[in-house]
């Protein structure tokens, strides 16, 4: 996968939209998922990447899936946008190996911050 991936970021000119976000727990466990915007199919379906099995909601718990990633495809510093909920874990640990990125926060989440805020 990762494979298609890198040739996708090399041969499309087009910005890619990559998802990276901490989904839900199986009990003590954390899942974060990696996806990314097909951009060279009509639909553009949005595909997993990587999937991320973690203890703590903690930078680094981040930090050493991101640095694999770094290592397996570094082509995302060059054409993709990171889009997540902002948190700041996530936002630190890819920010260490691709800081050149630009991260945008996913409106899905912004929604639920805004409401969870007005409801205070």
């Amino acid at each position: 996968m990762t494979q298609q991936f890198s040739k996708l970021l090399r041969i499309t000119k087009e910005t890619v939209p990559v998802y990276y976000d901490t989904t839900f727990s199986l009990g003590e466990i954390y899942v974060s998922v990696l996806a990314y915007k097909h951009v060279m199919f009509i639909e553009q379906s949005i595909v997993p990447l990587a999937i991320l099995f973690h203890d703590y909601k903690k930078e680094r718990s981040h930090n050493r899936f991101i640095q694999i990633l770094n290592y397996e495809i570094p082509e995302i510093g060059k054409n993709c946008v990171l889009i997540t909920d902002c948190e700041d874990a996530l936002k630190n640990a890819f920010h260490s190996y691709y800081p050149n990125v630009e991260q945008l926060r996913c409106w899905n989440h912004l929604g639920k911050n805004i409401k969870a805020a007005a409801k205070k």
